[in-house]
């Protein structure tokens, strides 16, 4: 590709263009970084906005939990935990590794969040069910009752 002159040395201009192409190169690939280092901190911040609202969800479930339950069925945890705020590290490499380890951990966080959100959503459903079958039976035993009261009632009537 490159041109060579007559005492076998490349062309300058050969060598510019060459170098130019590799500039164009570099900063490509270097926009490309660009764009997936905003676009993993856009995923990040998103994922960071999941976790707030369902740590929100959490509290405000826990907190209705606990509402309905005796001392020994309350569940702990309805204030939310302490973030620890530590500095990232100051060489490159570390730092990615450093945003890996924070965002595998952060998504460790909301699924064991979700996990929660579900334990707990089975729990307040198993209660509610426990209720409506509760009433239910205490529905029927008044009509039993009306019952026995009407037929006494007519017996004594005939009588």
């Amino acid at each position: 590709m490159t041109m060579l002159t007559a005492t076998g040395t490349p062309c300058v201009d050969a060598i510019y263009k060459e170098r130019n192409r590799l500039k164009n190169e570099q900063e490509q690939i270097q926009n490309n970084i660009r764009k997936t280092i905003d676009n993993t901190e856009g995923q990040i911040r998103k994922l960071k906005n999941k976790i707030e609202v369902l740590e929100n969800k959490k509290k405000t479930l826990i907190i209705e939990f606990n509402k309905d339950c005796d001392k020994d069925e309350r569940i702990r945890g309805s204030t939310p935990p302490q973030i620890k705020i530590t500095s990232p590290p100051s060489s490159p490499k570390s730092r990615i590794i450093y945003k890996r380890d924070k965002d595998v951990d952060e998504i460790k966080a909301q699924l064991n969040n979700e996990k929660l959100m579900k334990m707990i959503e089975n729990a307040m459903t198993n209660k509610i069910n426990k209720l409506n079958n509760t009433i239910e039976l205490q529905e029927k035993e008044r009509q039993l009752e009306n019952e026995k009261r009407e037929n006494n009632s007519s017996i004594c009537n005939i009588m």
